[in-house]
């Protein structure tokens, strides 16, 4: 009967591994497929003519009111920070340019 145990205990902890191993190898898919998205998000943005605002995607720009600071980055994150204990809150996202 030892032996038992003892091949239980063997399958189990190689069982335990194996769900371990699983669980990594899809969160490295998971975040795989978010970077591909961006990527490609990125890729088919549309920059204006002649991709002339690519350069500045992601740049910021911020606006200090006295109670809250609000950050816009083109193309990315609007947040607003308290100036009083620093709680950073997502307003949403400038996801593009409009040209006409």
């Amino acid at each position: 009967m030892k032996d038992e145990k003892a091949g239980d205990n063997t399958v189990s902890r190689a069982l335990q591994k194996a769900r371990v191993a699983h669980g990594q190898a899809v969160q490295e898919t998971s975040r795989l497929r978010t970077e591909l998205e961006t990527t490609t998000s990125s890729i088919n943005g549309d920059y204006g003519p002649d991709d002339v605002f690519r350069g500045i995607q992601g740049d910021c720009a911020s606006l200090n009111t006295g109670e809250y600071t609000y950050t816009v980055c083109i193309m990315g994150e609007v947040t607003q920070k308290s100036n009083k204990d620093s709680i950073n809150t997502k307003l949403g996202y400038s996801l593009s340019l409009t040209f006409d």
